[in-house]
């Protein structure tokens, strides 16, 4: 005798990881903007390049516990302005007291050249002004605050060095002169933003487990 309550199971479990695998991670959500105003809202660039021996570092801060699964930010190449192969790392630091803790991050991402890079069409001071992206992920504790340094490492590219997008007018934006080993603060905004995976997909992950449970059962 087929169990048909068992077949139902066995449907609703690979509908929902069908439905998992194919739509929940395909369109990311913004969850933080640092509010620089993007290309447009530029009005100058910092450097975050060990080829000119500093590094940047901005504050995020997220009221509930989210998954970063990808960062969007923007910047621009001093110099030559024709930018090579990028050389991109991620740090994400603990605060101390309202400022990076030094030394070691609590996570690192190397993507390297591994980023979306598009021209944004926008210009600053004769700049391009580039947009990049990059898929990663990062479980952030909520109401805690982080520090984000994007870093591109241009020394293979004599011509040019990579400042991160900024504006000036506000903010909180910390530099290091010793690779975050300590920090000094310059009270500017640098441009990000991060994105989590949309709230559905946790959904659909219970939908899943549920499902996979009653089977266990029923069988």
């Amino acid at each position: 005798m087929i169990n048909t309550t068992f077949c139902r199971c066995v449907f609703s479990a690979a509908l929902a990881l069908t439905l998992l695998c194919t739509s929940s991670f395909a369109d990311p959500v913004v969850i933080y903007d640092n509010n620089a105003g993007g290309p447009t809202g530029l009005n100058n660039g910092y450097q975050s390049d060990p080829h000119s021996g500093q590094i940047q570092a901005d504050e995020f801060e997220l009221q509930v516990e989210s998954i970063i699964g990808r960062i969007e930010w923007t910047g621009l190449y001093a110099g030559n302005d024709s930018p090579q192969d990028d050389s991109f790392t991620i740090h994400i630091f603990e605060d101390a007291g309202g400022s990076p803790l030094g030394g070691t991050p609590v996570a690192s991402f190397s993507p390297g050249n591994n980023v979306n890079r598009t021209d944004s069409g926008t210009n600053f001071a004769g700049l391009d002004v580039y947009e990049y992206s990059v898929d990663l992920m990062f479980v952030a504790d909520p109401d805690t605050s982080y520090w984000l340094s994007i870093i591109n490492d241009t020394t293979n590219d004599p011509n040019d060095n990579w400042y991160w997008g900024t504006n000036t007018s506000f903010g909180n934006n910390h530099r290091s002169f010793n690779n975050g080993a300590t920090w000094q603060q310059i009270g500017a905004r640098t441009d990000f933003r991060l994105l989590s995976i949309p709230e559905p997909a946790s959904g659909l992950v219970v939908s899943v487990a549920s499902a996979l449970a009653l089977i266990r059962r029923r069988r």
